[in-house]
């Protein structure tokens, strides 16, 4: 039930006239088949949510592409159903796909690379780290939030994504910074 996208995988700026449903087939995007198979050895996965800023795709779908490296994006849904304990098996195998709108966005900025998007419920972080053991990611990709007492309140009730990563489980973690935040 994955989307595998490209950036741009229609040719255009626009949006495609056809956009994938729920139940239909994966798209697919060859980067540097041109160039001859390009053989994929890692595994980045990346935390992706709706809004989120460009730069923390653009500087994971990099990471991927200088790593030739599978990237997964990730949505971790948290406001169902979450639980202390994820799901039992694989948890891509019974992801839900992204919704339209975060597709869009992942579509858009992340250019020159493949990529894989799910959506799953739980903790991000408990959910990112998760999927890249599961996956033997060799980073975690997650941004920082914004400046303001929305995300502030977020952050003091949910907690700092990226240092439940760090603090609690063994791979790299690279957090992007926001352009010009303070």
């Amino acid at each position: 039930m994955s989307m595998m996208a490209c950036g741009n995988w229609w040719g255009g700026k626009s949006r495609p006239s056809a956009w994938p449903t729920r139940g239909s087939s994966s798209l697919t995007c060859n980067a540097g088949e041109e160039k001859g198979e390009v053989r994929l050895m890692s595994t980045v996965v990346v935390g992706v949510e709706l809004g989120m800023p460009s730069g923390v795709l653009v500087a994971a779908a990099e990471l991927a592409r200088d790593l030739k490296a599978r990237l997964i994006c990730v949505h971790a849904q948290s406001g169902r159903y979450v639980t202390e304990k994820l799901a039992e098996g694989d948890l891509l195998d019974s992801a839900d796909p992204v919704g339209e709108d975060l597709a869009w966005e992942l579509s858009l900025s992340i250019t020159g690379t493949s990529f894989e998007s799910y959506a799953v419920a739980g903790d991000p972080a408990k959910v990112l780290a998760a999927v890249a053991e599961q996956q033997d990611a060799r980073m975690i990709v997650v941004g920082t939030r914004r400046s303001g007492l929305r995300q502030k309140v977020a952050e003091l009730l949910d907690g700092s994504i990226a240092l439940a990563l760090a603090q609690k489980q063994q791979r790299p973690v690279l957090v992007v910074p926001l352009r010009g935040s303070h």
